[in-house]
C-alpha cells in the first residue's frame, strides 16, 4: 500500500472515531483565515470545540464511516476550504459564540456566499451614468433622486452557497457592503440526528427580544381580557373589580361603607339642582 494511501485511510479511520465521542459536529468554512489567525482561534475555543483540518474527502469518507445515524447529510453541506469540529456545546450556542468572534469583511470573487446576500433598496453614493448599465446586468433596477442613482427594489444579488462572481464582488465593493465574516464560519451542525444548516442556528437577539416581549404583553392582555386569575394580573382584576363595584353601587343608589359619603354629596347636589328649578330657597 502507498504510504499517502495508508495515511489517508488512518486518517479516516481516526476521524470517525473521533466523531463518536461528540454529540455535536460541525462542518466550519475556513475560507479567508490565515494560519495565524486560525491558531488563535484554536486557542481561545480550546474549552468549546476541536477543530480538525482536513481535505473535503476525508471528511466525506469519516462521515460515512462513522456508521453514525444521519450524520452522512452533514456532508451535504461541505464547501470551499473547510474544517471538521467536534463539540459538545449545544449547536445554537455554537453559533452565536462563533459569530461573536468573526469580524465583517469584502466579498471576494470566488467565495460562497454563507447566506443570501440582499442589497436592500434606497439611496446610493453614485451619479447616473455607466454604472447604471453595470448595476441592471445584475438585476439592480435604479432611479434618480436629488441628483445620485436609488435602488428600487431589494435584489438578491447571491443566493446562500452561490460563488460570488467579479462583478458581483466589484457592485458590493462599492456600495460599501461587507457581506462576509472572517473567522470560523459555520455551515451546518449535527446533533441527535438533525442537520441544522447556518440558517436555521442564526438568531436575530434583539428581534427574539421584541418578540418575547409582544408575547407577554400580549399573554398578560389575554389574561386579563379573561379575567384569569393568575399572580401577574391579580392586583389589577381586583382594582378593576373595585371601581366596577363602586360605580354600580354609585349609579343604583345602592349605600355602602364605601360610598356612603360620595351618596350624600350626589343626593345634596341634586336637591339644590330641583330647588333651583322649582324656586324653593335652600338654606
Amino acid at each position: 500500500m502507498r504510504p499517502n494511501l495508508k495515511k489517508k485511510i488512518e486518517k479516516v479511520n481516526e476521524l470517525a472515531e473521533k466523531l463518536k465521542n461528540y454529540k455535536v459536529i460541525a462542518i466550519i468554512n475556513l475560507e479567508g483565515l490565515r494560519s495565524r489567525q486560525l491558531q488563535k482561534l484554536r486557542r481561545d475555543l480550546k474549552d468549546v470545540l476541536t477543530l480538525e483540518v482536513t481535505t473535503k474527502n476525508n471528511i466525506i469518507r469519516a462521515l460515512k464511516k462513522s456508521g453514525i445515524k444521519g450524520l452522512d447529510k452533514l456532508a451535504e453541506h461541505i464547501r470551499g476550504v473547510c474544517g471538521l469540529a467536534f463539540t459538545n456545546e449545544n449547536p445554537f450556542k455554537l453559533s452565536f459564540k462563533l459569530m461573536k468572534m468573526t469580524t465583517p469583511a469584502p466579498a471576494k470573487p470566488g467565495q460562497i456566499a454563507p447566506s443570501d446576500i440582499i442589497v436592500n433598496k434606497g439611496p446610493t453614493p453614485f451619479v447616473p451614468g455607466p454604472i447604471i448599465s453595470d448595476l441592471s446586468e445584475l438585476g439592480i433596477k435604479t432611479k434618480v433622486e436629488g441628483g445620485k442613482l436609488a435602488i428600487i427594489d431589494d435584489v438578491v444579488l447571491v443566493k446562500a452557497g452561490e460563488v460570488i462572481n467579479e462583478k458581483q464582488a466589484n457592485i458590493l465593493s462599492r456600495l460599501g457592503m461587507m457581506p462576509m465574516r472572517t473567522g470560523l464560519n459555520l455551515i451546518a451542525a449535527y446533533e441527535d440526528g438533525n442537520v441544522y444548516s447556518a440558517s436555521d442556528l442564526t438568531i436575530d437577539l434583539d428581534d427574539y427580544k421584541d418578540k418575547m416581549q409582544k408575547a407577554y404583553i400580549d399573554a398578560y392582555n389575554l389574561a386579563f381580557n379573561a379575567r384569569i386569575p393568575i399572580s401577574e394580573v391579580i392586583n389589577l382584576l381586583l382594582i378593576t373589580a373595585h371601581a366596577h363595584a363602586r360605580n354600580l353601587s354609585i349609579n343604583t343608589g345602592y349605600i355602602t361603607r364605601d360610598n356612603s359619603s360620595e351618596l350624600l354629596i350626589i343626593a345634596n347636589a341634586k336637591a339644590h339642582a330641583l330647588a333651583n328649578k322649582i324656586g324653593w330657597e335652600v338654606r
